[in-house]
């Protein structure tokens, strides 16, 4: 009777074995893409990143086998440190890439262990403040919107230059540093590199701080100049650098008005009251800002 039983139970358990799925990764807390837990979940079915990334293994769903492809991380000593790092060969096909850059200690995880090793190739230096962002690739020098966990190259990183969170790709000019070739140091604090572009006096034009998305470099004012954006507009007009602070027709060229374009300040515009050709490419004939009948010159927005 007990040998008897003693069969039940095991063809009873056997059968529960039978008709249990494979072992999962197991579950855990998710905080910046990083689990709570702990276990080397290398091969284990999984339906997203979180399942194959944790505390100790850095991993990836691979969507095809639905299946962790992960490895061990490695401990570190000071947390925020960064570093750039290589990336393993199983997990270069699923990042499509084989360097990046990572965190001691990023947030998520709960010890001195080195964070994901994120796609890209240049370290952001340690003295930049926590605002900073880094960008992508050789975008950023054309002036790619940026976010996190991208990387830049050459040393070009992306600021936060729009009190919005969000940013672009400038080199930095400050304490003497000297800008590429083809850039101005447009002073400030901090202090960017602004690519020359081909744009002449008066030609719509386009910078950085519009917020735009990507920045086309062609679109930049050329040397002497600089974008002076209108209102809201996405784009803007190429001043010279002596129209800035102009109180009167008087202190601008021929054939131009000083014009208000807010609150304090003022720049010289080609007038067009007599003959709206003399606008250049991109720019049309357009009522002042300032609410008067004079016509000046404008980008197109």
């Amino acid at each position: 009777m007990i040998i008897r039983s003693k069969i039940v139970w095991l063809s009873c358990l056997l059968f529960s074995l039978a008709i249990l799925p494979d072992c999962s990764a197991p579950e855990g807390a998710c905080t910046e893409g990083i689990s709570s837990t702990s276990i080397n979940p290398n091969e284990a079915p999984c339906t997203e990143n979180c399942n194959c990334n944790n505390q100790r293994y850095e991993g990836i769903c691979d969507t095809s086998t639905k299946k962790c492809v992960s490895e061990g991380r490695e401990s570190c000593e000071v947390a925020g440190k960064r570093r750039i790092c290589l990336v393993s060969e199983k997990l270069q096909a699923l990042k499509n890439c084989e360097k990046g850059a990572q965190t001691c200690k990023p947030k998520g995880m709960e010890g001195l262990y080195w964070g994901d090793c994120k796609c890209g190739n240049e370290e952001p230096p340690p003295e930049l403040p926590d605002k900073v962002k880094i960008c992508k690739g050789t975008d950023c020098v054309t002036f790619t919107s940026c976010g996190k966990d991208k990387a830049c190259e050459d040393g070009v990183h992306c600021y936060d230059i729009l009190e919005n969170g969000d940013g672009y790709c400038v080199p930095k000019c400050d304490g003497g540093k000297t800008c590429p070739k083809g850039f101005e140091c447009e002073t400030g604090s901090p202090s960017y590199c602004i690519p020359v572009g081909s744009k002449k006096e008066h030609d719509a034009c386009e910078d950085p701080f519009m917020g735009k998305e990507k920045i086309d470099a062609e679109k930049f004012c050329g040397e002497g100049s600089y974008c002076f954006a209108e209102f809201d507009a996405d784009t803007g007009i190429c001043i010279k650098y002596r129209d800035t602070g102009c109180t009167k027709d008087a202190d601008c060229g021929s054939g131009e008005y000083c014009v208000p374009l807010g609150e304090e300040e003022k720049v010289c515009m080609l007038a067009c009251d007599k003959d709206a050709n003399v606008c250049k490419s991109e720019t049309k004939c357009n009522n002042a800002p300032d609410g008067s009948k004079r016509k000046v010159c404008q980008g197109v927005w």
